[in-house]
């Protein structure tokens, strides 16, 4: 009988502090959500890429989205070329920047994000993975097609493929992959309601 008490006493004792220590966890997450909304706020309305001495962009459409499985929100601005800044230690970190217009995607199963382009009837393919660590995207695999053939780079050479292994390559990578569309425009409205 004592013994099964004990039990009773240790399982209670070890349920209650899972479940204040989950709701610590929570709160934090909820409260640095709240501050990178905010960062980027700020970003938004001062806009300080504009005049960025590399030709420069304005942020002109925006959306937000965990894209990196942390929980806290990525902002994704100007779909058709677009940016992605992320909020790490305190700050908002600019972690992608596409120079080309093209369309990005992103799995959530991987929480892989893909850039796709295509120019003049040829396609480009760039998969990324975001290393935690540091803080940065890095490439996985990346693809060319051109008249129904495809490529991949392997050693620094181009390799022809399959349609079949590209195929395969996809539903590895970006499984069920959702176009990261920037639908709000950058103006004090869509701010309040989209950045709270």
């Amino acid at each position: 009988m004592r013994k099964k008490l004990s039990y009773i006493i240790v399982s209670g004792i070890l349920c209650c502090s899972l479940f204040f220590s989950t709701q610590a966890v929570t709160a934090k997450t909820a409260d640095t959500k709240k501050k990178a909304l905010k960062a980027y706020e700020e970003l938004l309305v001062k806009d300080p890429y504009k005049d960025d001495m590399e030709g420069g962009f304005s942020a002109e459409t925006f959306s937000v989205k965990d894209i990196t499985g942390d929980d806290i929100p990525e902002l994704i601005i100007n779909g058709d070329s677009p940016q992605i800044f992320t909020y790490k230690d305190g700050e908002v970190r600019w972690i992608y920047n596409s120079w080309v217009m093209g369309t990005m995607y992103y799995s959530e199963k991987t929480d892989n994000v893909m850039s796709y382009s295509s120019w003049n009837g040829e396609s480009s393919y760039g998969i990324y993975k975001y290393d935690k660590k540091t803080g940065e995207y890095s490439s996985v695999i990346s693809f060319n097609s051109k008249n129904k053939k495809y490529y991949t780079y392997k050693d620094g050479k181009e390799v022809k493929i399959t349609k079949k292994e590209f195929d395969g390559y996809m539903k590895k990578y970006m499984p069920n992959k959702e176009e990261l569309k920037t639908p709000y425009k950058n103006t004090d409205k869509n701010r309040s309601k989209y950045l709270k």
